[in-house]
């Protein structure tokens, strides 16, 4: 039975924004750790990062589009993880540690970074 219409467009809105929130945050990050970092190869790292959560982003919207409920679970999973493995990078390039358990609120944190999850919230419909 295929997805309603609005499932998908809600997918590929919710991603779309997370994708665009952290790659601002990636070049706020890159920004403040500075050119004399002492890591030069800081934003391939980051970049490879960024496209992995796009390609999962990806996958998400195709599975929401054919209609396949789990395989829209399994996307979605793979893009909070991968979302928060990117919070991590960004973190660390930045010099933020925050405490164990906790997200530190800085200029990088916004809506779509939850302060005790570093990663997006995803659509009700899909957490079931």
């Amino acid at each position: 039975m295929p997805l309603p219409r609005w499932v998908v467009v809600e997918v590929a809105q919710a991603t779309g924004s997370v994708i665009a929130e952290a790659e601002a945050a990636g070049r706020a990050a890159l920004s403040a750790a500075g050119a004399d970092s002492g890591h030069p190869g800081e934003g391939t790292f980051l970049r490879v990062r960024l496209d992995r959560l796009a390609a999962s982003a990806s996958d998400a919207i195709v599975a929401a589009r054919s209609g396949n409920y789990g395989e829209l679970r399994r996307h979605l999973r793979r893009f909070e993880t991968l979302t928060s493995a990117i919070w991590t990078v960004e973190d660390a390039l930045s010099g933020r540690r925050p405490a164990s358990g906790s997200r530190s609120r800085g200029p990088l944190d916004q809506a779509v970074r939850p302060p005790d999850q570093g990663s997006a919230t995803l659509p009700d419909i899909v957490r079931g």
